[in-house]
């Protein structure tokens, strides 16, 4: 497998000089090379080795979501005082991690992986020559040449939150997968649907399979238990808000694609009432987007309910004249203030989750860990935090159409999910994982 992706390595080092060109005249490319570049700019991307140190550890991951689940492990060796590496592939990641340079600037340093300008002999395009950790914990899925062929320099390479959920593994591509997760020296997988799959198709004597968790509970039930509304005069105004009303329902992550399934008599009833509140958080804030839910539940909602809409950079003031408003007159709100959502669900009784109609529905977690009454369209195939929930007694209603919509909303026999066990188990996992990273006072 090493040799396979070393060829692989040494054919984009011969294409680098037309994947040079195109980065300057294909669109897609082009912003790639920018996003690229900044590894040459950012002061929190100068290579540790520059200055004849050492980190402890590399981290590779792509997604936001990625970088949360590894989130408690990167935090335990900053309070141990420990050197860090944050190597990622996506740019939506790109403000979180820079975010966290700048809180620990000597002890962080990050790298854009150089999927258009890796070149092995140049310092700031090579992840080899950058890279001072002995020891890589990668995340999930991003199987990259550069990053597989780090192994005969690693003193530990850990495969963290592995799933058995991708389609590779299912078919004759898994012959390929197998020869990759077999590189590594350990495997945590997130399931125990996904440990025993590991556990049947490795050689176990080659890597060890260790047992199912899930990290990023830990981070999840932290912010929802810390978190005061009261220190911040929006977020005190958005509670009194939410609160107005004896029953909550969140609509997280929606997609103009699962409007219909509001359109429910029962909804528009129990809200007009002042029964149920109706807070909307959309996928996206653009303009665009937003736009486009406005129109969709100004039609479904017609003239028998307002929608109350709070901007992204929305004040106090404006939210506490919503809440007026509101008062007299019950309405949806559609909200786009961003980075609170995970805080908000603990508020409400019932949860839909949006993105099942498209790629995968987006995260179950949160909203479980907050006790929430869940729902989401029917893709849930690649979601292991839908297998976690429903391991732990959690029941998800499946909703296909508006009458499922209607049904959720009326069902109150949810037995409430104890979640101790399932913490407590998850820090376990955490204090296992520093001792193998040899973390220090782990």
């Amino acid at each position: 497998m090493l040799i396979l992706m070393n060829i692989a390595l040494i054919l984009r080092t011969v294409f680098f000089p037309l994947i040079r060109l195109l980065s300057l005249i294909v669109p897609a490319l082009k912003d790639r090379a920018q996003f690229e570049y900044e590894n040459q700019l950012s002061p929190y991307s100068e290579s540790f080795n520059k200055v004849g140190r050492k980190a402890e550890i590399a981290f590779h991951f792509s997604s936001e979501g990625e970088l949360e689940i590894i989130r408690p492990i990167i935090d335990q060796s900053l309070i141990q005082g420990h050197y860090v590496e944050l190597l990622f592939t996506s740019p939506s990641v790109e403000a979180k991690v820079v975010k966290l340079c700048s809180l620990y600037p000597e002890k962080v340093r990050c790298f854009r992986m150089p999927l258009v300008s890796f070149f092995p002999i140049f310092f700031g395009h090579n992840n080899y020559r950058w890279q001072s950790a002995d020891k890589l914990l990668m995340v999930r899925y991003d199987f990259l040449p550069e990053l597989i062929c780090m192994k005969p320099f690693l003193s530990k390479f850990i495969l963290f939150a592995a799933s058995a959920k991708s389609s590779s593994n299912k078919d004759w591509r898994f012959i390929l997968k197998r020869g990759i997760y077999q590189v590594f020296d350990d495997i945590f997988p997130t399931t125990k649907e996904d440990e025993s799959f590991f556990r049947s198709k490795l050689d176990t004597r080659r890597v060890k399979i260790h047992g199912p968790s899930e990290l990023r509970s830990l981070q999840i039930n932290k912010r929802q238990l810390q978190f005061n509304f009261h220190q911040n005069e929006l977020h005190h105004a958005l509670h009194d808000l939410i609160m107005l009303r004896p029953k909550r329902l969140m609509i997280a992550q929606l997609w103009p694609e699962e409007l219909p399934f509001l359109q429910t008599q029962k909804l528009i009833s129990k809200v007009s009432s002042g029964e149920l509140l109706c807070y909307v958080a959309p996928h996206r804030f653009d303009s665009a987007f937003v736009a486009q839910l406005r129109v969709g539940l100004e039609e479904i909602f017609k003239d028998q309910v307002p929608i109350y809409f709070i901007a992204k950079d929305a004040k106090a003031s404006d939210v506490t004249e919503i809440s007026k408003q509101s008062q007299l007159v019950p309405g949806v709100i559609l909200s786009c203030l961003p980075g609170i959502l995970c805080e908000l669900y603990p508020l409400f009784d019932k949860t839909y989750v949006g993105g099942g109609l498209g790629k995968g529905v987006h995260s179950l977690l949160e909203p479980f860990v907050a006790g929430s009454q869940i729902a989401c369209a029917s893709n849930v195939d690649r979601s292991t935090e839908y297998d976690i929930a429903l391991s732990l007694g959690q029941d998800i209603s499946i909703i296909n159409s508006s009458v499922d919509f209607e049904s959720f909303l009326s069902k109150d026999d949810y037995k409430d999910i104890d979640i101790a066990h399932f913490i407590e188990d998850n820090e376990k996992a955490l204090i296992g994982l520093l001792r193998l990273l040899e973390i220090t006072n782990a």
